[in-house]
């Protein structure tokens, strides 16, 4: 589970995370995202490089390994969650939708404080 915690912190960075901007994503001290960050690198889902903006800070870059794996995790993810809807009315889907949102708006704000 972490390690596709880190992908999608990455994912989410758009031009490349640092350590840090991971650590804060998932909510853990930096030594923690350092040591998973390591063993994402080293499995190949993640490189190290330099930023584009500036040369002395390093930020971590999905691989095409690593976008596959992310890919694969969110089609099998999607759909189990079809297939596990599937018979379920309409009102009840948008009821689903609507409390995942406030609960994912919640989560955001408690880790933004």
């Amino acid at each position: 589970m972490s390690t596709l915690r880190v992908l999608r912190a990455v994912e989410n960075s758009g031009d490349g995370a640092s350590v840090s901007d991971v650590a804060e994503y998932m909510a853990v001290e930096h030594s923690t995202a350092s040591r998973t960050v390591g063993a994402v690198v080293a499995a190949g889902l993640l490189t190290k490089a330099f930023a584009t903006d500036d040369q002395r800070r390093c930020v971590l870059v999905l691989t095409d390994l690593g976008r596959s794996a992310l890919a694969t995790v969110t089609e099998r993810r999607r759909e189990l969650v079809a297939k596990t809807i599937a018979d379920w009315p309409d009102s009840d889907v948008d009821t689903l939708v609507a409390l995942l949102e406030r609960l994912t708006d919640r989560f955001e704000n408690s880790v933004s404080r």
